[in-house]
Parts: C-alpha cells; structure tokens; sequence
C-alpha cells in the first residue's frame, strides 16, 4: 500500500517585474584588467584592491542604483560597488573603472571570483569579469 503525504504548496518568490525597455538597453563589456591580471601570485590572507575596466555597450546610462556585483566563485571578502552620485553615471559607450578590495584565502590554492553588471531592478546584464590568483606561501 502506498501512503500519499499531504505537502504544502511550494512557495515561490516573484521577481520584480523589469520593463522591456530596460533589459534590452542594458549591456556591458568587459574591456580590461587595470589591476592584479589573472594568475597573480598572491601570499596568504593578503588585501589586494582589483579594478576592472567595464565598457556601457548598451544605449541606456547606467545611473544610480546599478552595480558592479558579485556573480559567483570566490568572494574573497569583496563586495559590491553601487553607482550612488550623479557624478559616478556611465553613459552609452563610456567606460567606468570598478574596484573591489579582496582578501587573498590563507590555504594556497587557486582563487576564482566573478563580478558581473545589475541594473537597479536586479538584472543582470553583460559579460562578466573574474579575477584569478594563486595564493602561495
């Protein structure tokens, strides 16, 4: 005989809704390493400050509340970097300079970690950029 439980129904978050207008004029590029290129030997638990070069290849600004966002790999303590001024806006074609303060692991090994653009809604949009060290004692 086969018993049957009874289950709630799986919840489920909703996005928030994003407007055609926006996802298709976002996009971004990666354009270059300022700082640190892949494969940089590092010594354990050293602080290093990563810059990334990205590219607006969209037709929209990047204004206030988009961010220069942790994706995936390893975090290396780094966080986000949001466009909080006027000032910081990265217009159509522009590129803008990203810095991310990480902290090398203490276990030698080798050290992926991946950023990539949000939107002020959430999106994700563009190529993503990743650093590489190799943590040596």
């Amino acid at each position: 005989m086969l018993l049957l439980a009874a289950c709630a129904p799986a919840t489920r978050s909703v996005p928030t809704p994003i407007s055609t207008a926006t996802v298709s004029c976002v996009d971004s590029m990666f354009s270059s390493d300022i700082t640190i290129p892949d494969n940089t030997l590092v010594k354990p638990g050293a602080r290093i400050n990563k810059i990334w070069r990205m590219k607006n290849t969209g037709t929209c600004t990047w204004g206030k509340g988009f961010r220069f966002a942790f994706k995936y790999g390893s975090k290396m303590g780094g966080g986000d970097v949001t466009i909080m001024q006027s000032k910081d806006l990265v217009t159509a074609g522009a590129t803008k300079d990203f810095g991310v303060e990480l902290t090398a692991p203490t276990v030698p090994n080798m050290y992926t970690g991946c950023w990539r653009m949000q939107s002020d809604q959430g999106y994700w949009f563009g190529q993503t950029a990743c650093v590489t060290i190799k943590v040596t004692k």
